[in-house]
């Protein structure tokens, strides 16, 4: 295997979406399984691509990048941004994102503050290394 792609699988996770809870109350799926690919740019920068099932029954695909300075054991926290498709703003068109994410080991946390008729939700990842 050529050495690039071997350090590059190194840095990177898969990523299993499984559920959110959203604070807002509504008619919204909470069950969002999909799949992603992560890549640790640096111990602290991430970038991540992939899909699932959002909150209004839709697939959707997204990419983010995240900036998580805040490190203590095997916990890690900070932002991310990015951009989303196939949600009731903007006819289903990629929006912009953005939030809040925590991880403790295997497990990742993103919060998304309320935005018009969405957000105000918190999701559920879980992250294994390749």
């Amino acid at each position: 295997m050529n050495s690039a792609v071997l350090a590059i699988l190194l840095r990177s996770s898969l990523v299993l979406h499984t559920g959110s809870v959203h604070f807002s109350g509504g008619n919204h799926n909470n069950l969002n399984a999909g799949a992603g690919i992560a890549y640790a740019v640096t111990d602290s920068v991430s970038v991540q691509g992939g899909f699932f099932r959002n909150s209004v029954f839709n697939w959707s695909e997204y990419i983010s990048g995240e900036y998580r300075p805040i490190h203590f054991g095997g916990f890690s926290a900070g932002a991310f941004g990015g951009a989303v498709n196939h949600y009731r703003l903007n006819n289903g068109r990629a929006i912009p994102v953005a939030g809040l994410v925590a991880q403790y080991k295997n497990f990742r946390v993103r919060y998304v503050p309320g935005f018009k008729d969405s957000g105000n939700v918190a999701t559920l990842e879980l992250v294994f290394p390749l």
